[in-house]
């Protein structure tokens, strides 16, 4: 980019901030892979739409509650189209958050009589990680096992093709360090399946993809089983998640044992135990009690919010007003690969009183978590150009370090030349 149209590119921005984004007046936000920042113009359009509309539940048969129904639909395919998901071959299954819709996918699998096995890529957050533990095994691969699997090589654990289902699980994207993995591994690895007689099903993280990217899942056949996204990642609000699932995959939720309020039909519970699910769609046999019905409402506009805009957008660093994220940031994989952490060194670190979150940033001289700066599309070129000072300021120097003292919360007093090696971005495309 000239400079030119950097100055002109950063004067645009710069105009949306002030009147969309108030909140970063002062502030630099670098944590947008965590949540994204909701414009001015949502917030209002919200608070409109809830005064001049009587809304009711959609398990009722009033007037009110029909028309939620109504406009819940709606926006139901609405947000289909917005992944370029044909509804003939797809649903979507509002939930809590990306989290929500995996463990939705996790119970299912564990319905199946014989158990089920899983694969997950070393990059997966922890929520995709925790599926494990309802598998038969669970197997963490790295990319070369992915691409040795899809070729017909040989894994540490081999699958039997003539048992379990196997569910394979990735990101999208790495909510560490915005690195890309090819989501072709969906359908290739399904075909892999399919010449060793596997029943093979694979789920997407896509959440920290679509903050960025389009999502496109106009080709059914080469498009994951099931996809999880968090929409408050791409417009900052609602705090609203969705699990997009293939309709030929649907009869895997047939295994799940749960039901709640809203997706039977009927429920005896006196003498027998019997209950009927909801048969005409998807969604109303998994959306278990009342939908977060002012939150899909609040999706719609968000949305139109979205066509406006530029609107793609826990710990925070006072310091010169930045905002970032550190620590583990969910992806004990990526975490312990990236700062060659073996089991042994993390557990030794649990036992002596290591937790997520807290501010034990180096043990034994070595880091426990990285540093994540994300951007967004209300991010300007000067946000990025401050946070390189900043760096250069504090970090850089033209020659080795000396020895720096340890805080008082590591457990040895050992020194280390801690400095910065290196900045990866996640690039779009």
């Amino acid at each position: 980019m000239k400079e030119g149209e950097a100055m002109a590119y950063n004067d645009r921005i710069e105009t949306i901030r002030k009147d969309e984004f108030p909140m970063l007046h002062d502030s630099i936000y670098l944590d947008h892979a965590g949540t994204t920042l909701y414009p001015k113009t949502l917030v209002d359009s919200f608070a409109t739409e809830m005064v001049a509309s009587l809304l009711g539940n959609p398990h009722s048969a009033s007037a009110s509650s029909q028309y939620t129904t109504l406009r819940i639909e709606n926006i139901r395919h609405r947000v289909l189209r917005f992944f370029n998901a044909d509804p003939a071959e797809y649903e979507l299954v509002f939930v809590a958050n990306a989290t929500a819709g995996i463990k939705l996918v996790s119970d299912a699998f564990r319905g199946f009589p014989e158990g089920f096995d899983y694969r997950y890529h070393q990059a997966c957050h922890t929520s995709l990680v925790g599926v494990r533990q309802e598998a038969e095994n669970g197997l963490c691969l790295d990319s070369d096992d992915v691409d040795k699997w899809i070729e017909g090589g040989d894994l540490e654990v081999k699958i039997d093709p003539s048992s379990r289902p196997t569910l394979f699980a990735y990101p999208a994207q790495s909510n560490m360090d915005g690195r890309r993995y090819p989501l072709r591994w969906c359908h290739q690895v399904r075909r892999a399946g399919v010449n060793t007689g596997c029943q093979i099903y694979t789920l997407l993280d896509a959440a920290a993809y679509v903050a960025t990217s389009p999502l496109d899942l106009s080709n059914a056949e080469t498009a994951p089983d099931f996809a999880v996204v968090s929409f408050y990642k791409i417009f900052g609000f609602p705090d609203l998640g969705g699990l997009i699932v293939k309709r030929n995959t649907a009869s895997v939720f047939k295994q799940r044992r749960y039901f709640g309020g809203g997706t039977v039909d009927m429920v005896v519970c006196l003498k027998e135990q019997w209950h009927a699910s909801k048969t005409q769609s998807l969604h109303e046999a998994l959306e278990d009690g009342t939908l977060p019905i002012h939150s899909i409402l609040a999706l719609d506009l968000a949305l139109n919010a979205h066509q406006k805009l530029l609107t793609e957008f826990e710990k925070l660093a006072t310091l010169k007003l930045f905002h970032v994220r550190t620590g583990g940031v969910c992806n004990p994989g990526g975490v312990a690969a990236a700062l060659g952490l073996e089991p042994w060194e993390m557990k030794r670190n649990f036992s002596t009183g290591f937790r997520c979150g807290n501010e034990n940033d180096i043990i034994n001289g070595k880091p426990t978590g990285v540093i994540r700066v994300s951007l967004g599309a209300m991010s300007t070129l000067s946000d990025v150009e401050k946070f390189v000072a900043f760096i250069e300021e504090f970090y850089k120097e033209d020659h080795q370090p000396s020895p720096v003292a340890l805080p008082e919360s590591v457990v040895e007093d050992d020194s280390s030349d801690l400095f910065v090696d290196a900045i990866m971005c996640g690039q779009k495309g």
